[in-house]
């Protein structure tokens, strides 16, 4: 499936939760993928005009209906799309989308090899599980319900409907403090009976053919209110809390484990941000900024080549962080499975170090750097990682070698900016990628006054970050204690206003700057020879026209040097 395909089945599976979303053309390989070709296995009803079949997606079911004849019936496919498209009715099955595709295809007319028009007209439907509406007026889905509900107390059954509707509009509330956690929503159901008699209200099927059916076909964890209602429940759930719920369904582990639960999340904009931070060699811990606390991830299990990641970048691209070593070995933390693994995967665009790196959604790009650190060959070129497909591809290389750059994504470009070239030249220079006509633009001057040069520190880009579309550096040094922002109208810096305070006295423990939702974070460290109670401080801001005002959001327990600092928001 290409990736426009890849893209429609983001918007399908949105619709399924979001019913604002409109109804949109979609392509032929994604129907025919999502249908295992139209094959007849997925065929649920047919008629005089069109099949229907079922199509699966990620998070739910369609309805896939491909009509007969269309060169026959072209214009009344104009007439039902605008129907349906105009058609918003709650007794109205949901129209989803459509598929007008024509292809030429060689074929033998009157002896003849001619290139004909193949035309294909699909439409696609909420998918409605529960039978036709025949079944209803004939009755034998009433009846199945008379016989099911005489299993059942009504009373009983309507507290528990109630409780679970409670716990839904809870776990849906904008404001995270007021969401139960997964322990609370355990005692609650537990006490209303919900999973017990999720499993004892049978209709002519065995205990484990329920329980297997409920899994298989992913109900949720609360049966009584269905699948969807469970799914926007559990993705306003605190993900620190994933592991506790995850052991009450095999169904969500595994949308844990495959990260289709963040996929979900990212799709109806449901995002935490949690803070990573490295203060000692092997440690990292992140902060959750929402619920305040430090949770700590799992030791790296790693050896020498990783003894000074302080020289190397990391970074978050989607559910993944990133930690280089030396050479070309990269160390993979995700939260999908709490774990770390090494790997090589990069060999063909490293060894490199000192590049430039930064990330937007689930693509990471490295560029320049250099093949040893202190006195290497430099570097042009630059890479992509994508975190969902796991693979490396190289972009077109930049016009000038350098090393010790800034990387950003902004208004849907990737710059690369400043650095050092050959013969030890400080760059004042960047450049910009055009992804749309793969190529590269040197931008003059866009370096100048951006670069941190010191007589006791060789020349270095400060870290840069990009809030709403605007980039800003923090530039840290034993002279300089500085905000800055990028004017893009005139090519130049704006001093905004300085860090916080103190944060000019710890230059050896190293700083963190990133973008975190529409805030801007800094992490400093302390000198722990003249302070040696101090701590690692996190501090906040959100950019305006103002001087920067900082907010001391936490400490770090334990640490005082910043080795490494990274956000990842999912």
């Amino acid at each position: 499936m290409d990736r426009a395909a890849s893209t429609k089945r983001d918007v399908l599976e949105r619709m399924l939760l979001d019913e604002s979303v409109e109804p949109t053309d979609l392509p032929l390989s994604l129907l025919e993928n999502i249908t295992n070709g139209l094959s007849d296995h997925k065929r649920i009803g047919s008629g005089g005009f069109a099949v229907v079949y079922k199509g699966m997606l990620r998070n739910g079911t369609i309805a896939v209906k491909k009509l007969f004849n269309t060169h026959l019936h072209e214009n009344k496919f104009h007439q039902e799309v605008e129907c349906l498209m105009k058609a918003n009715h709650k007794n109205v099955v949901r129209f989803l989308g459509y598929c007008a595709d024509t292809q030429g295809r060689m074929k033998i007319y009157n002896g003849k090899l001619v290139m004909a028009d193949v035309q294909q007209r699909l439409l696609c439907f909420e998918y409605l599980p529960k039978g036709s509406l025949h079944d209803y007026i004939t009755g034998r889905v009433l009846k199945s319900w008379g016989n099911r509900l005489d299993k059942i107390h009504r009373e009983k059954q309507l507290e528990q409907l109630r409780v679970c509707a409670e716990i839904g509009k809870e776990c849906t509330d904008y404001d995270p403090r007021r969401r139960p956690d997964a322990r609370d929503i355990v005692r609650r159901l537990d006490e209303a009976d919900i999973v017990d008699d999720i499993v004892t209200d049978m209709s002519n099927l065995s205990i484990a053919q329920e329980i297997h059916k409920i899994e298989e076909h992913g109900d949720g964890l609360f049966g009584a209110i269905g699948r969807k209602l469970s799914l926007k429940c559990l993705l306003r759930v605190s993900r620190s809390d994933y592991g506790t719920v995850a052991s009450l369904s095999r169904h969500f582990r595994t949308l844990v484990r495959n990260g289709d639960i963040y996929r979900l999340r990212r799709l109806t904009g449901v995002a935490e941000h949690w803070i990573y931070v490295s203060c000692k060699w092997r440690e990292w811990t992140a902060y959750d900024l929402e619920r305040r606390r430090w949770i700590r991830a799992p030791n790296m299990a790693v050896d020498a080549k990783f003894m000074h990641i302080e020289h190397q970048p990391s970074l978050v691209v989607g559910t993944d962080l990133l930690v280089f070593g030396r050479g070309d070995f990269l160390l993979i933390y995700s939260i999908l499975t709490n774990s770390w693994i090494q790997t090589t995967d990069a060999t063909n665009f490293f060894p490199r170090c000192q590049f430039g790196s930064t990330s937007v959604g689930q693509k990471a790009y490295l560029a320049g750097g250099t093949t040893d650190y202190y006195d290497g060959v430099l570097s042009t070129a630059v890479v992509m990682y994508d975190s969902e497909e796991k693979v490396w591809e190289p972009l077109p290389s930049m016009n000038r070698a350098r090393k010790s750059c800034s990387a950003a994504f902004m208004d849907g470009k990737l710059y690369v900016i400043g650095g050092v070239g050959s013969n030890r030249e400080v760059l004042t220079c960047g450049e910009e990628y055009d992804f749309e006509r793969r190529s590269w633009r040197v931008i003059d001057n866009m370096a100048e006054g951006f670069m941190i040069n010191t007589e006791s520190h060789a020349p270095r880009a400060p870290p840069a970050a990009v809030v709403n579309n605007e980039l800003y550096a923090a530039q840290h040094s034993s002279t300089e204690n500085k905000v800055k922002k990028y004017d893009k109208q005139n090519n130049r810096w704006i001093t905004l206003g300085k860090l916080p305070e103190g944060s000019h006295s710890c230059l050896t423990p190293g700083i963190g700057f990133k973008a975190c939702g529409d805030k801007l974070i800094f992490a400093v460290g302390t000198d722990y020879v003249l302070y040696p109670s101090g701590a690692v401080k996190l501090y906040s801001w959100v950019p305006n026209e103002q001087p920067p005002v900082w907010s001391l959001i936490a400490r770090h327990p334990s640490g005082t040097t910043v080795c490494n600092f990274a956000v990842m928001s999912c």
